[in-house]
């Protein structure tokens, strides 16, 4: 409720309709493996990092920024928008790349 309002409703359906998407994308976190499929197949997204960055916010929330679940993302967008292994393979690094670009303060 606090991330989606009302919407918060679609996305207990989801969890409702197919538990497995109940899954926590991070230990001890409350997003949901739900969250991207509400954000592909209703807020439109089409990359790893919009998930990670605008969707669910575990590019700041979280302590790793994400990238331990992030190749559970990249494997339910693919089987949500058809992608390939390479597909996932570069959205994956692209998503990498954006997380050591953030971390980059830290080495000057």
């Amino acid at each position: 409720a606090n991330t989606y309002g009302m919407c918060g409703l679609d996305v207990a359906q989801m969890v409702a309709d197919n538990p497995a998407l109940g899954e926590a994308l991070v230990e001890g976190r409350p997003e949901l493996l739900a969250q991207v499929n509400y954000g592909v197949e209703h807020e439109l997204a089409v990359t790893v990092a919009d998930i990670m960055i605008r969707r669910t916010q575990l590019f700041f929330r979280d302590v790793d920024q994400g990238l331990g679940c992030a190749s559970v993302v990249a494997a339910q967008m693919a089987e949500l928008l058809g992608w390939d292994d390479e597909r996932v393979g570069t959205e994956l690094e692209q998503y990498r790349e954006e997380v050591q670009r953030s971390r980059g303060w830290q080495e000057e």
